[in-house]
Order: structure tokens, then sequence, then C-alpha cells
């Protein structure tokens, strides 16, 4: 199918917004220009007055995550079709090992699961342990399509390594050729604090908050780019929330460490006054971090326009209100932490554009741009430009949608952070992989296209 798109403003790159035409030709963008032959194409599509720009790639994702008790309520299926109504074609999930399992067994055994992906999709493998077997297969990850790996300064007992093995892991990681992500949170003092809060008869949600401050998530990030210096290794800091931990990023990369960094819209959005109750229903804010104060949320906007951090991912990690997040309704430590995103992520920034508040150019670079080239998909990926795969949403800046509600949202969980928001970016229309799966905001109801895109610079056609 030959599709020119008419009249659009396309963000070619975060630097490049121009007024003309997009031909679409076996699932990659084939030309740019004006006036474009409508009988070289099939199908012809009015963009006129709307944005028309790559799709969203959201690199951290955690779709059908057992977290100890519990599981993750969206799947592959359902996370990726909840992406696509909300303008992300790309997503990263974090998968973790079995027992006793291989690395090599455990991608498999999620490639086989993602079948029915609406998205296009990438793993990250989560290192729960110290392993010598999984250490060794670090160097296979490569040929196995998964370029990135993820370890926990937060979560003693479940997910925790101590800073001995996280440093044997940056170092073989890093000779391997396979970049580390980490959740950067002092998870030891953070149980002593909240230990105390429980002693002294503070079992609310709310006190999740309030239990871990940002000084711990300061310290853990400039721990960490320590121990990468020291290994000789790149290191990723997921869901940055705080100026404690942008000073220790900047610190950091002073003295010489190589780290990228990542924030979310619920600390760029939400602030911690959403902890201000005693009632239980603060467990739709329990995620890890926590959302920071007002001038924490100052701070990684001016980091993000700055280039300091690059990237806004969702950290969807959903689990409802009315199921899982109840173990923890009479001790926070017990409510999973997580919450929804993946549908909201891009829309909640354009709206940001709508509002003056930050450009349409940079946002592209936030939102989709800089997560490609970070994990090695540019210019495939993350720009419209001759030869870049067809992952390409468009939104009418001019509608104005009703408010969000969570019965209208495609993910699987009972509750968004966002109800009654006025949010207008939600895209009108969507193509993945030049195949479109969302038209005038509707389901095109053609089989999920999303395909496994491990090997860099190009997506692998199974």
């Amino acid at each position: 199918m030959r599709t020119i798109i008419r009249n659009g403003y396309i963000g070619l790159t975060p630097d490049t917004l121009i007024q003309a035409d997009l031909g679409i030709v076996q699932g990659s963008v084939y030309s740019i220009g004006r006036d474009v032959n409508r009988q070289d194409y099939d199908v012809e599509v009015d963009a006129s007055g709307c944005w028309v720009l790559p799709g969203g790639i959201d690199p951290h994702v955690h779709l059908d995550w057992d977290f100890g008790d519990t599981v993750t309520t969206d799947d592959m299926g359902s996370g990726t079709k909840a992406a696509v109504f909300g303008g992300t074609t790309t997503v990263m999930n974090f998968i973790q090992p079995q027992p006793g399992e291989s690395l090599s067994a455990l991608v498999e055994r999620w490639k086989e699961k993602s079948g029915a992906s609406w998205a296009h999709y990438g793993f990250h493998i989560i290192i729960p342990e110290m392993n010598d077997q999984w250490l060794k297969e670090l160097a296979l990850l490569p040929s196995l399509g998964v370029h990135t790996i993820k370890v926990f300064t937060a979560y003693p007992g479940k997910l925790m390594l101590s800073d001995a093995d996280i440093y044997k892991v940056l170092r073989t990681a890093g000779h391997s050729g396979v970049m580390t992500m980490v959740h950067a949170e002092n998870g030891p003092v953070i149980d002593v604090i909240a230990e105390d809060a429980i002693m002294a008869g503070h079992y609310q949600a709310g006190y999740h908050g309030i239990t871990r401050p940002a000084e711990l998530e300061g310290e853990a990030v400039f721990r960490v780019g320590q121990l990468a210096r020291l290994a000789k290794a790149a290191a990723y800091i997921v869901h940055m929330s705080s100026h404690e931990a942008v000073q220790a990023l900047a610190f950091a990369r002073q003295l010489g460490a190589n780290l990228a960094a990542e924030t979310c819209p619920q600390y760029l959005f939400l602030d911690d006054q959403v902890y201000e109750s005693d009632s239980f229903s603060v467990a739709r804010f329990v995620y890890t971090p926590p959302s920071r104060s007002l001038k924490d949320q100052e701070v990684l906007w001016t980091a993000l326009k700055r280039g300091d951090i690059g990237i806004v991912s969702s950290d969807h990690c959903p689990f409802d209100m009315e199921g899982a997040k109840q173990l923890g309704i009479h001790d926070f430590r017990q409510i999973p932490n997580g919450g929804p995103g993946i549908e909201t992520r891009v829309p909640l920034l354009l709206n940001a554009v709508q509002r003056k508040e930050i450009d349409l150019g940079s946002t592209v670079g936030w939102m989709s741009t800089h997560a490609a080239k970070t994990f090695g998909l540019f210019p495939y990926k993350g720009a419209l430009l001759p030869g870049s795969d067809a992952d390409i949403i468009i939104v009418d800046p001019q509608r104005v949608p009703p408010p969000i509600h969570v019965e209208q949202l495609h993910q699987r969980v009972d509750y968004t952070p966002y109800e009654g928001w006025a949010v207008r970016g939600f895209p009108r229309d969507v193509m993945v992989g030049g195949q479109w799966a969302i038209r005038d905001y509707q389901s095109t109801g053609l089989p999920p296209n999303g395909q496994f895109i491990g090997f860099q610079h190009a997506a692998v056609r199974a």
C-alpha cells in the first residue's frame, strides 16, 4: 500500500518542522515534499492543520511483570494496544528470568508471548540476583537482539544487588556492548525509615511518599555513577524524580561517568501534594520513586530543556486499586509499587505544547528521537526521514476532547492518575510499520503489526 499524508506539519526531527506531504511505500518513508503526484499513491490522508510526528518510543514499561506477590495487569497485547492509542508505536519491556532459566531461553519465551503486539517491541533484561551463569551470558545478549539489562539498588531481599555485584555486572556488561539500566535509590535505608513509620502507627498509603526521601535517590545516583566510572561502562538512570538526583547526575558526569537518564510524567505533572491524605485512594500514586515537590518538578523540566535528561518514559507498571493494591491497605509497604501511564505519556507532553509550556521540537525528542538514539534505533525510528520506518502519529491540535476517564482508556487497569484531566494531545491517526492501526480515534480492525526490534538499526521482520 502506497500512502500519501497531505499538508501536515511534519516533525522530521526535533530540529525540523515543515509543512509538506509525506509519502509512505512498503512500510517506510519514501518522500517528503510539496505537490506530490496523487496518482503515485493508493491512499490519500488529509492532515491539514495537524502535526505529523514520529511515533512515540517508550523505553520503560512493565507488561506482564511478576512483582513478587502479584503481576501487572497489562500484558503485551493490552499494553501495546493502549500504547498505540496514546501515540506510542515502540515499547521496550522489562523481562525477568525465572530461577534456573537461561537468558537466551528467557528472550525466546518472551518473543513467543509478544506475537500479538500492536506496537514494535524490544526487551531489557532484569538481573534480580547475582548469578554466575547469567553474568557469563551477558556477552551473548547482543546476538539475541538485547542490548540492555537492569539492576536495582532498592528492594532488599527481592531485587537489590550489592554494590560489589552491581560493579561486576557493569564491568561485564560494558565489555559485552550491553548498557546497564539502574533503579537508583538507597533501599536498605528506605526500609529503616519505613519500619520507623510503621512502628509509629503510620500505615497509610501516603507514607510511601514520605519514607522515600530524595536524598536517598541522589545518593544512589552518584554511587552508581562512580561504580560505572570505575567499571568503564555506560549506565542509564531510570525514572529520575528529584533535584537531588539531577545534582548527583551532573556531579558524576563532571567526574567522568558516562550516564544517560530519563524522567516520567508522574514527576513532571504530579507533585507530593497527592500524598496529603489518609485515604487509601492515595495508593493510586504509590510508584517508585514517589512524586516530589513543585521545586523538584521545576528542576526536572529545566534538566530536560538543558539536555541533562533526554527521555520521558512512562514506567507503566499497572496494578488494580480493587485488586493488588489492596495488599497494602493496612501497611503501605505492601502496596505494589507502580502505576499506569503508557497511554497518557505522549498526550500529556503534547498537551503541555498546546499550553505553550514547552515547544514541539523538544517534545518530539523527549518522546521519541532521543530514545531511538540511546537504544540504537535512529534514524529508522524516532524520525521521519527518507528510509525511516513508517511509524507515524497524526495529532489535531485544534481538537478539544472530553476529559480523561479510565473507562475510555485502553490500559487494563481500574484507574488513571489523570482522571478528569483535560488533555489535548491524543492522536487522531496512528500508523505502525506502514499499516494504519488507528484512524479517526478508532481501531481500524486490522491485525496487530508490531515487530521485534532486537537488532539495532532495523526491525526484525519475524
